[in-house]
């Protein structure tokens, strides 16, 4: 029997273009796209996991790169752009979210960023959700099978008793590989049917 349901953030809860660090980076800094993914890809999982920190992040780019901004400016600018890439809270799945939290526990986890994370603070719709698991601060990064498995461990669950809803079909194959009931989010009305199809009450 479901009693959990995990959502994802980015492209669930927040509509938002799907854009990754390196391009952010690429932007701020002024260089190629291709220099900032090839650099990026060295670091990202540690900055994912919070084993880098994302001001460390600034500070290997700012010197890898030579750039004359300060390390403030750069995280400023980046965290503008992430911001101007939000373009809204997905007010219909918060609704839906308040209905379930009547019968089920309701959680978040997300792969995320600081600056990300600071964006998300001020949208205030934290308190829908029983915790917040986010990659950068509990040190786990989807679709690796252990980080489902953290989140279940503390929130005291069984696996097969929740549901993890991403957007990419790749972190649901992780949940499903770790245990955990899945559903690929597409759009509000089909995700009701999927949970439907689950026996949850809506």
């Amino acid at each position: 029997m479901i009693k959990h349901i995990i959502f994802d953030l980015g492209n669930v809860l927040l509509d938002q273009k799907t854009v990754s660090a390196d391009v952010y980076f690429a932007s701020v800094l002024g260089i190629s796209e291709m220099d900032s993914k090839t650099f990026y890809e060295t670091y990202h999982g540690d900055a994912v996991k919070g084993s880098v920190s994302f001001v460390d992040l600034v500070s290997l780019y700012k010197e890898n790169f030579k750039c004359d901004l300060s390390k403030e400016e750069i995280y400023t600018r980046y965290k503008q752009l992430y911001i101007h890439d939000v373009k809204s809270v997905n007010i219909a799945l918060i609704e839906l979210i308040k209905r379930l939290k009547i019968n089920y526990s309701i959680y978040m986890m997300t792969n995320t960023l600081q600056p990300h994370f600071d964006h998300w603070k001020t949208l205030d719709i934290n308190h829908y959700f029983n915790r917040l698991f986010r990659s950068d601060a509990d040190h786990f990064i989807k679709p690796e099978k252990e980080s489902y498995l953290y989140v279940v461990n503390k929130i005291g669950a069984k696996a097969e008793e929740c549901i993890f809803v991403d957007d990419l079909a790749i972190n649901v194959r992780g949940a499903k590989d770790a245990g955990l009931q899945g559903i690929v989010y597409q759009n509000n009305n089909l995700l009701k049917r999927d949970l439907l199809k689950f026996g949850v009450k809506i």
